[in-house]
């Protein structure tokens, strides 16, 4: 559980545990929901990797629209926090998690989640298909023995 809301604003609920912000937005969701439903098959046959826990893939135009949405809303989003207010560019992606605990973000990152398999946890918060997150340092997600996480996600941000 992601505990209280830290924050209201509007109709979404920031959240905050850690260093991590779960964002709530139902133009982020519904184009999540669209760009899962483009790559699914696709990421779906993607093999494990011999080494590491995530294997990356090309995002299609439906999983650009979901990555946009988030970052055009992020200057809104982090109004409260101390983050940058901009972003000035990043590197975009799809990641299929497979079970292990692999480090994650080593920087300022946005995840979205696009199709959850099993109670995957990032650094002890339930990541659910209800938020997006802004991961504010390394953290490590909790992938189950038959779960995996396929997410969009935008890092190497420099504000």
């Amino acid at each position: 559980m992601l505990g209280q809301p830290s924050c209201l604003f509007g109709s979404y609920i920031l959240m905050t545990m850690n260093n991590i912000i779960a964002i709530g937005s139902e133009n982020v969701k519904s184009a999540a929901a669209a760009a899962w439903s483009q790559i699914r098959s696709y990421a779906v046959s993607l093999p494990e990797p011999q080494k590491g826990r995530a294997s990356g893939f090309l995002p299609s135009e439906l999983c650009y629209n979901a990555i946009n949405a988030a970052v055009k809303e992020y200057p809104e989003k982090v109004a409260s926090y101390q983050q940058p207010r901009s972003i000035l560019s990043s590197r975009k992606g799809g990641v299929v998690y497979f079970p292990g605990q692999p480090k994650i973000a080593d920087t300022l990152t946005i995840m979205i989640p696009i199709h959850i398999e099993g109670e995957v946890t990032l650094d002890g918060v339930v990541v659910d298909m209800n938020h997006y997150y802004h991961i504010l340092k390394e953290s490590t997600l909790c992938i189950p023995k038959d779960g995996k996480l396929y997410a969009l996600v935008v890092d190497r941000i420099i504000t």
